[in-house]
């Protein structure tokens, strides 16, 4: 070989080292975007996987060998060193979702069919989760394959919005409470879940539904100060995921649960203040507040315009009853100027008719019965109208109450005389038994409206030749019982089960015919109460009557 040739060999060798060189970079060149675009799809994949919830799974059908990915390692709760198999796997679903799965897998391996299934597992942190799974055999590789999508919170918000929209048919405010209560307790696994309504310028609640532990308590009323529930108010939400009984020592609710996690959300009125609140407490502590914060973001609206709505009908049906009140006690006005105050009037009419066209005629024996008949009307009315103006102005709160100290047995002593008279002229023994040195605070004409109504109610309806009786005694460090008792006609059953009631008719005569309106004793009853007292009766037809009534601020002198 000469030299020439010798150089256009290595001419030759060169050049196509050269192509070689430029052929395998533009290779690596071309390798290289591969792999950045692969770690790309990879990255893509995996944020994608992440913000669904969503990741893979493979299953060799001989081997049984299993793969996850990293989001399936997360949604069950497992460390990306956890290696899978079969058996483990399944073991993580509930019975029945195990038994669903079992048979969707040995469907697709014999018959080729997608199965898509959504179920339900326990992850290795305890906690329950939906879950969805999509499966399909590839027979050329002996390989199914498919995607699990943690669907928790999709779900949940799902049945949340199913909830509400069935709540919508519940017959009544109350069920609709206890049903929230317990689908939050079940559907957030919470062990403890009560809505309140605010009440004492927010310093106080009165829970509407209160479940614990699976089933419903009684309500009851309770003061927020050093509870979660107190830090909620006026917050759109307040959570402590972990050591909330810690916190808060000095909540025994909390204490008897043994509470680790708390999450509590305020009910606002259509204006824009609390009305309540919706708390719900676990004895575990919570790993997503978040789930639980959108839940009760989206109950609260709902239940807020629920406890609105009932509170506007509870004032509507206060003010209803107060109407029907109203209508009632102007239908017994009526009736009292109808029959009662119109009665005397045509015995006083009918007198003085008497003694205007007879009176020339008259004797003066015969004049003087008249006149005593006259006077006797005229006490009867004047006192009919006396009761009847202080009936109206206690309704229409023009009586002021005015207690004052008031020494009682004196002021009893006054009463007894005035009625004295009276007593005397039906042969009557009116005897006193009175607790000396008894000072009360009391409103003095109204305690004596009541023993007037009461003595001459006694005297009224007994026998003449009968006995009437006034005692008190102290019965407790501050409380007076005064007894008013009569040897009387008594009173059957049905007039003492009507006795204080506005709408019935109970006045009838007394002995010697006096008219009675049954009003007197209506007044009685309220001045009574007005002292923060009792009023009671014990009586039977033809064995007399006694009147019982107490009052408070009561102590010896």
């Amino acid at each position: 070989m000469t030299v020439i040739d010798l150089e256009q060999e290595i001419k030759q060798l060169k050049e196509s080292n050269r192509k070689l060189l430029e052929e395998n970079e533009k290779i690596i060149t071309e390798r290289h975007k591969e792999l950045l675009e692969h770690r790309k799809n990879s990255t893509l994949l995996r944020e994608l996987g992440g913000l669904t919830k969503t990741g893979a799974w493979e299953l060799d059908i001989e081997t049984k060998a299993v793969y996850w990915t990293e989001e399936v390692k997360i949604i069950h709760d497992v460390e990306k060193s956890y290696e899978p198999t079969l058996e483990k796997s399944l073991n993580f679903y509930t019975p029945e979702s195990r038994t669903k799965l079992v048979a969707a897998l040995e469907n697709s391996m014999k018959t080729g069919e997608v199965f898509d299934l959504e179920m339900e597992i326990i992850s290795a942190k305890g906690l329950k989760k939906q879950v969805r799974g999509i499966g399909r055999i590839d027979n050329e590789v002996g390989m199914l394959y498919g995607t699990f999508q943690d669907i928790t919170e999709q779900k949940l918000i799902q049945d949340t919005q199913l909830f509400l929209i069935n709540s919508s048919f519940l017959g009544d405010r109350e069920t609709f409470f206890k049903s929230l209560a317990r689908f939050l307790s079940k559907s957030l696994d919470m062990d403890f879940v009560c809505i309140d309504k605010l009440t004492g310028d927010n310093l106080s609640a009165q829970t509407l539904a209160m479940y614990y532990l699976g089933k419903f308590e009684d309500n009851i009323v309770y003061t927020l100060k050093e509870t979660p529930c107190g830090e909620v108010v006026g917050k759109d939400i307040c959570y402590y995921p972990k050591g909330v009984k810690n916190l808060f020592p000095y909540d025994k609710a909390l204490q008897d649960l043994n509470a680790e996690s708390y999450v509590g959300t305020t009910l606002w009125s259509s204006d824009g203040n609390p009305i309540g609140l919706i708390a719900v407490i676990g004895k575990k502590p919570l790993n997503d507040y978040r789930l639980v914060e959108t839940i009760l973001s989206m109950v609260s609206s709902r239940a807020a315009g629920e406890l609105e709505r009932s509170e506007v009908e509870i004032q509507l049906k206060q003010r209803q009853e107060e109407l029907e009140k109203q209508i009632s006690l102007k239908d017994k006005f009526f009736s009292i100027i109808a029959h009662d105050l119109r009665s005397p009037f045509h015995a006083f009419l009918n007198l003085t008719e008497i003694m205007a066209l007879e009176g020339e005629e008259l004797k003066v024996s015969e004049f003087k019965n008249l006149s005593k008949e006259l006077h006797g009307s005229a006490k009867n009315l004047f006192n009919l109208l006396n009761n009847l103006l202080d009936w109206a102005g206690l309704q229409q709160g023009m009586i002021t109450f005015q207690p004052e100290r008031i020494a009682f047995a004196d002021l009893i002593e006054v009463d007894v005389e005035l009625m004295r008279e009276r007593a005397i002229q039906k042969h009557i023994n009116l005897t006193t038994d009175l607790a000396k040195d008894i000072i009360v605070v009391a409103d003095k004409n109204m305690i004596n409206s009541i023993i007037l109504n009461l003595l001459s109610n006694a005297i009224k309806f007994s026998n003449r030749g009968g006995k009437v009786e006034i005692k008190s005694e102290l019965i407790e460090d501050d409380i007076l019982k005064v007894i008013v008792k009569d040897d009387g006609i008594g009173m059957p059953e049905k007039m003492l089960q009507n006795l204080f009631k506005i709408n019935e008719k109970v006045g009838r005569k007394g002995t010697d015919g006096e008219r009675s309106s049954g009003l007197g004793l209506l007044l009685c009853k309220e001045f009574v109460e007005k002292h923060g007292g009792n009023l009671w009766v014990e009586s039977h037809a033809g064995e007399g009557s006694t009147f019982y009534f107490t009052l408070k601020n009561a102590k010896i002198s």
